[in-house]
């Protein structure tokens, strides 16, 4: 029913509806528990997300960014030395958004906050292997997405990973709190 909803460009609608349940909404933005398989249903028919960090000075970095999930978590890859990286280095706190617009009938998404976990591979060969697979993952569920354009073969993905995932690192987040929103047919009104 969730995937149908998506389908149809309704995004997260029926999602926000399961999350208000009867009460009257007040707010166009509502919790749903991390553990609804909706919600991981739903993203994981999106290619990318926005991450957000905090940077040194306190201001938002975002970054889009491909992604896989697995076990109630997010898996990102980024080089090591990107900002996003070096924000997470500093301060773990990060928030991820996925969005659509229904060309200009309205606006969806999810955010999720979480303190992430990273892994670098240059910091061991058991490091190493965790963002290899984790790159991998990554690669291979952009690769398998309908709407992905151009997508790398088993081969690319390898060489890929081969050459790459030295300078790689893993950005592992576990929600602790989703906000899903549907802002479609307002007409002006919030």
């Amino acid at each position: 029913m969730l995937v149908q909803c998506f389908q149809k460009r309704r995004f997260l609608g029926a999602l926000v509806e399961k999350a208000i349940g009867d009460r009257q909404m007040n707010s166009r933005r509502n919790p749903v528990s991390v553990n609804d398989p909706g919600f991981w249903e739903l993203i994981d028919n999106r290619t990318s997300l926005q991450i957000g960090t905090l940077g040194k000075y306190g201001w938002p970095h975002m970054a889009s960014l491909w992604f896989a999930s697995e076990n109630g978590a997010v898996i990102l890859t980024s080089y090591s030395r990107t900002q996003k990286v070096e924000n997470l280095r500093r301060d773990r706190h990060a928030t991820l958004l996925w969005e659509d617009d229904f060309h200009g009938e309205g606006l969806a998404g999810a955010s999720v906050y979480g303190q992430a976990e990273l892994i670098v591979a240059s910091e061991g060969p058991d490091a190493m292997q965790k963002v290899g697979r984790y790159y991998r993952m990554v690669l291979t569920r952009y690769a398998s997405h309908p709407s992905a354009n151009h997508p790398p073969s088993c081969k690319q993905i390898e060489k890929l990973v081969h050459e790459n995932t030295a300078k790689k690192a893993a950005i592992i987040l576990r929600p602790e709190k989703v906000i899903v929103w549907e802002h479609s047919d307002l007409c002006g009104v919030y």
